[in-house]
């Protein structure tokens, strides 16, 4: 789950308000900018690195990046210190992580949950324990239980919610200028596992703009090829979320870069 740089710092403030950070000198390596920093939380000091890069250009050559480079290197900086204190940091075993939330379902909230379902979902196809999301029985023990074979009872599922109605008018407006039709929308969310926006969690979402605006790219003539469109589109919105942007507002300005007259879908 992404987090914006202030939220690390608004949680030290909270925390320790008499943390501080020291940055060594930016170093340049051809198209990229690296510092190292270190945060100390009484007497107790502990560094990170970081690295952005300097310019990032579209697949037709328009500038991508936005404020300076060491503007955004010292956010990055931040965060990578941040974990390194335990905030934010991303938990690499992925069944302690399903079994820990899963025996303390009931004190999430509907978001929560949505994210805990999504999570056992990958990890069952990661593992082959399935071939394709399903709903979660509702009477099942444990979210790594197999299914019974060989048993006539039928097991209620829990009924698909929309846990991001948000999400709609996000597709919404980016729709409005890449013109995509339902059925492509629907089918792309199928490509994820959802069968629509509004079940889809921040980052896969993000998976479905980013190929709104590539194909968009793409079909207008303004991108070389759909590969290419991604990558800048992906560098538009990590950037955005680097700088605490809504990823929908980034996606409309990349858009409008790439905007030309087009054909109806």
């Amino acid at each position: 789950m992404f987090l914006p740089w202030r939220l690390f710092r608004e949680r030290l403030d909270e925390v320790c308000p008499e943390w501080v950070i020291d940055y060594s000198e930016i170093q340049y390596l051809g198209n990229d900018a690296i510092c190292r920093a270190g945060i100390t939380i009484l007497g107790v000091r502990k560094e990170a690195m970081a690295c952005v890069p300097i310019s990032v250009l579209s697949s037709n050559g328009k500038e991508m990046t936005r404020g300076s480079a060491a503007d955004r290197l010292a956010a990055k900086v931040l965060k990578n210190c941040g974990e390194v204190w335990g905030i934010g940091r991303y938990i690499e075993n992925q069944e302690f992580t399903i079994r820990y939330l899963w025996e303390r379902r009931q004190e999430l909230d509907d978001q929560m949950l949505g994210e805990l379902q999504r999570l056992i979902q990958q990890y069952k196809i990661s593992t082959g324990a399935s071939s394709k999301p399903k709903p979660q029985p509702k009477t099942e023990p444990s979210p790594f239980t197999k299914p019974q074979t060989g048993t006539t009872q039928q097991v209620q599922q829990q009924p698909t919610a929309d846990l991001y109605p948000a999400n709609n008018g996000v597709v919404k407006r980016v729709r409005t200028i890449t013109g995509h039709n339902p059925n492509w929308i629907y089918a792309q969310c199928g490509h994820y596992g959802y069968d629509r926006p509004a079940m889809m969690p921040p980052e896969d979402l993000e998976k479905l703009v980013c190929d709104m605006c590539a194909d968009f790219a793409f079909s207008v003539g303004t991108a070389v090829n759909r590969s290419g469109a991604l990558t800048s589109i992906q560098s538009a919105l990590n950037f955005a979320k680097e700088s605490g942007q809504p990823i929908v507002d980034a996606a409309l300005m990349w858009l409008e870069r790439h905007q030309t007259v087009s054909s109806p879908r």
